[in-house]
């Protein structure tokens, strides 16, 4: 299910930017629920599900369920590095409208890089790229944000775009040619840039025990509401979870 990757993301993202890491290596163990909403036609508007989170992370290695990555710099005021992650093949609902559109789960290598601006303040983003030949495509991510305390509550908040190109965008919500039948119409979507918004929150139950939620909003744009799979120009998620780590 989508919704326990995006939450994965999301957890292991507060995990790796809250510096919780050591030399040494900290295991995070956790579940997580949450719901998504849902763009195609047909589908769930309210997509709700739950899942494990398992990773491990050094200052300079990520390995978990949202991917691997590497981090060439790892100073406290900068950070680069690449990585390989998978994306999920559409979620597409079931249905003569979606039947025949025969789409796989693709692996992606990426870089990224990650500044910070002044005390709190931080501007992020990256590229990923299709290696497997899935789509051939490509996003890149360009974000800024601000993390901040309230009380004992951790808070990371931001504010970006992504630029998909027409490959990837066509794996998600286009119809090529030989696709085209009665129940739909040949669509190529092209690029899209894509505004999003996001907030992340933490909260320490114990030494070793945290509490975090995620929750973000996309603006899918007329891209995808002019394909004939879309119903909804927007998406968005909002989970929780329980992560242990030692």
């Amino acid at each position: 299910m989508h919704l326990l990757k995006t939450a994965a993301l999301s957890i292991g993202s507060l995990l790796l930017t809250a510096g919780t890491a050591s030399a040494d290596g900290t295991w995070s163990v956790g579940a997580f629920a949450g719901v998504t909403v849902d763009y195609y036609i047909g589908g769930d508007r309210s997509d709700i599900g739950v899942g494990p989170f398992l990773a491990y992370d050094t200052e300079r290695l990520h390995l978990g369920f949202d991917g691997a990555s590497y981090n060439f710099i790892a100073r406290p005021d900068l950070t680069v590095g690449a990585g390989l992650s998978l994306r999920a093949e559409p979620d597409f609902p079931g249905g003569a409208l979606f039947s025949g559109l025969d789409r796989g789960t693709a692996v992606e290598a990426g870089v990224f890089a990650r500044q910070s601006l002044g005390e709190s303040g931080y501007i992020g983003g990256g590229l990923r790229r299709d290696i497997s030949s899935e789509h051939g495509g490509y996003e890149a991510d360009l974000h800024v944000g601000t993390q901040f305390a309230l009380g004992r509550v951790g808070v990371d908040a931001s504010i970006g775009g992504k630029f998909r190109d027409g490959d990837l965008n066509h794996y998600l919500v286009g119809v090529s040619a030989s696709e085209a039948n009665g129940d739909r119409s040949a669509y190529d979507p092209g690029s899209s840039f894509i505004p999003y918004v996001g907030l992340t929150a933490s909260v320490p139950l114990s030494d070793k025990v945290t509490l975090v939620g995620a929750a973000s909003y996309e603006h899918l744009g007329s891209t995808y509401e002019d394909s004939p799979l879309v119903e909804r120009n927007k998406t968005g998620s909002l989970g929780v979870g329980l992560v242990y780590q030692f």
